[in-house]
């Protein structure tokens, strides 16, 4: 195979991997903002269960008050699940595109040796082209 056209392969095989680098810090900053998102939902839903034990101390608590609290708590519970599933998705995927950036990586390394054999193959042969040269001027002096 020609340097040239190894060079080119390596030159994809860089701008593959690049991708998939790319890909891997979007879906850590997705991953980032779910768990961002969990972090709130669990402090509003920590200030909404003493805002209600606040009040079922007090004489404002009702019967509604209870049934607007457990609606809430359902809701609130809905919402973390998703975000939850959500994240352990984009976790899955994450780890599916790190392995992806390992293949390519290994990839991307192979062919790059496989340059550099080739490379050394070329400097061998020129070597022995220019020996093969020497002998030949070598011979025609002893002969004359």
């Amino acid at each position: 195979m020609r340097i040239t056209s190894l060079n080119n392969i390596i030159r994809i095989k860089e701008l593959k991997r690049e991708e998939i680098s790319v890909q891997v810090r979007n879906i850590q900053k997705l991953i980032e903002e779910h768990e961002r998102k969990i972090l709130e939902l669990e402090d509003e839903f920590i200030k909404n269960l003493e805002e209600f034990n606040k009040k079922r101390f007090g004489s404002a608590f009702t019967a509604e008050a209870l049934r607007m609290h457990h609606n809430y708590v359902e809701h609130i519970t809905r919402k973390m699940n998703e975000h939850k599933r959500v994240l352990m998705e984009r976790v899955r995927e994450l780890k599916e595109t790190l392995s992806r950036l390992e293949e390519a990586h290994k990839e991307e390394k192979l062919v790059k040796k496989l340059l550099t054999r080739q490379n050394e193959k070329a400097i061998k042969e020129e070597r022995l082209r220019e020996q093969k040269q020497l002998d030949d001027i070598s011979i025609k002096r002893y002969l004359r």
